[in-house]
């Protein structure tokens, strides 16, 4: 037999019309405590504030710059939006690991920025930049900002997800 062989159930299908829908014994679960902090969803989320300036014909972007200064009059901010890793998220994270190198010792910096980068692409949720969200649009986006959100991401969760 090959994978595109079809196989076909030769058995009626059973149907029980007194069936109007299917239910689930719960008296187990009202006996197990509940953990639902365990599991992450959707709805866990955090906001991050992206500043940046532009003095001259420099983009100045906070915790990029040094020169960066909280003072200055012409700040302007975005706020994007990420769900914090599950261990799906992980995997698919981590699995660029395993494409970067076999030997998670011999990553060097260039490919843990790598990582952080695939990190912010699988989390980022939306931004009120007035613009789709997309890789394409992140990916046109001037790098010192895209380094900002990297940062602000590592920042606020460390190496989850990651590691």
């Amino acid at each position: 037999m090959s994978d595109n062989d079809v196989v076909k159930n030769t058995e009626p299908v059973k149907q029980d019309a007194t069936k109007a829908e299917v239910k689930t014994d719960t008296s187990i679960e009202s006996n197990v405590p509940k953990y639902d902090e365990i599991f992450i969803t959707e709805k866990d989320t955090f906001d991050i504030a992206i500043r940046f300036y532009r003095k001259q014909d420099a983009l100045i972007v906070e915790s990029v710059d040094d020169s960066f200064e909280p003072q200055e009059s012409s700040i302007k901010s975005f706020n994007v939006t990420f769900k914090y890793p599950d261990q799906g998220d992980s995997t698919k994270i981590q699995s660029g690991a395993a494409k970067i190198s076999a030997d998670a010792e011999s990553l060097d910096i260039k490919d843990l920025l790598n990582l952080e980068f695939s990190r912010l692409l699988c989390l980022i949720r939306k931004w009120d930049l007035g613009k789709e969200l997309s890789n394409r649009s992140i990916l046109s986006m001037n790098p010192k900002i895209v380094r900002a959100m990297v940062i602000a991401l590592r920042n606020k969760i460390g190496m989850e997800g990651i590691i």
